[in-house]
């Protein structure tokens, strides 16, 4: 989310240039919503194979279990980069963008929505010859949140860019 520096900046930025940053985050969010697409499907796909078609997750650090929270991580970033550009564009012409607020906004609901998914898939499992384990479901929750912080991270660098390049080009 943008810093209090950025916020300042936002306030010094014509409405033509905040127009040109809320097309560019329009694009990134919709980047994102369709890569949240592609990973909810391979999740679903791989989480939901038979016993016998899972393919060995030897080349990932901690096995299975790294596996599972690799997969969560690219869905949690991709989740949070989605409703966190949103948020931005839906602030950004009257300039109320709280950084803290947003940030919490997008964790809180990418949690609340990717961690019952984990549990839902792994419940699911006992019906195609797989077992319920609860550590694949951790390793699930743990790995949407660190995808949340990863992509808060990105999250400023992308934004902060985007008002750079805008401001420079348009003075």
């Amino acid at each position: 989310m943008p810093s209090k520096e950025i916020c300042m900046n936002l306030k010094d930025l014509s409405l033509e240039e905040r127009h040109k940053i809320k097309k560019r985050l329009g694009i990134y969010a919709a980047l994102c919503k369709t890569a949240v697409v592609i990973c909810l499907f391979l999740i679903c796909a791989f989480s939901l194979l038979p016993a016998k078609n899972v393919p060995h997750t030897n080349i990932f650090p901690l096995g299975d279990k790294g596996a599972h929270a690799i997969a969560y991580i690219g869905l949690g970033m991709f989740a949070f980069l989605s409703i966190s550009f949103s948020l931005i564009r839906k602030h950004l012409l009257n300039q109320k963008i709280n950084e803290v607020k947003e940030t919490l906004f997008a964790t809180l609901h990418v949690l609340l929505i990717g961690i019952p998914l984990g549990l839902i898939i792994e419940i699911i499992q006992a019906k195609v010859g797989r077992n319920f384990d609860l550590f694949d479901w951790l390793a699930d929750s743990v790995g949407l949140l660190i995808g949340c912080i990863i992509a808060a991270i990105i999250n400023k660098l992308v934004v902060t860019y985007i008002i750079k390049k805008v401001s420079v080009v348009s003075k």
